[in-house]
């Protein structure tokens, strides 16, 4: 459904591939893109249930990337993104107890054929070890304790003492390269 989203402006949303799942090398710009379009390429994909949920942290999600990656911050642009910062934290944590406790997430073809991969490099190294890896997609868990949702609390803080990071943007060096290019 993401291939359906048209294009708006030269740089600002460009045409999805045909699977945005499997799509790699992914700087900032493109998950932006995708956090943008997300909320009407999910419209009645999701059971009722956990539409809302979804919907709720894909919306925060969206405005706090917004609001972190202003260039000049003012004091009611901080408040703001420390507003929606609680906000995100809320509908992550309400995401990972409603929605993802009630759904089984396995592996991707891709991370089970790394993991095969991975045992035979190591089988190779190791030729006596007789551990058989596992035919079975394993089963993966959401995540929330994680230093990435530890840290989302101190951004605010962080502007404060240091000013907005420009440089920690991989989409500023991608539109650097561009820029270089032509």
């Amino acid at each position: 459904r993401f291939h359906q989203v048209p294009t708006f402006g030269r740089d600002t949303i460009c045409l999805f591939s045909d699977n945005v799942s499997a799509m790699t090398r992914l700087n900032a710009g493109n998950f932006a893109d995708i956090l943008q379009c997300c909320l009407p390429v999910l419209e009645g994909l999701i059971p009722s249930p956990h539409n809302k949920v979804v919907h709720s942290m894909v919306f925060a999600l969206a405005t706090w990337n917004a609001l972190a990656k202003l260039q000049h911050h003012m004091d009611s642009t901080l408040y703001s993104l420390s507003h929606v910062t609680k906000i995100l934290g809320d509908t992550v944590r309400q995401f990972a107890k409603v929605t993802c406790a009630s759904i089984i997430a396995q592996e991707l073809p891709k991370e089970k054929a790394a993991g095969f991969r991975r045992h035979e490099k190591n089988k190779q190294k190791d030729p006596n070890s007789c551990e058989v890896p596992i035919a079975t997609d394993k089963s993966k868990k959401f995540n929330i304790s994680r230093p990435k949702f530890h840290f989302l609390g101190d951004y605010v803080s962080i502007i404060k003492w240091f000013g907005v990071a420009p440089g920690y943007s991989t989409q500023q060096v991608c539109c650097h390269k561009f820029s270089s290019i032509l």
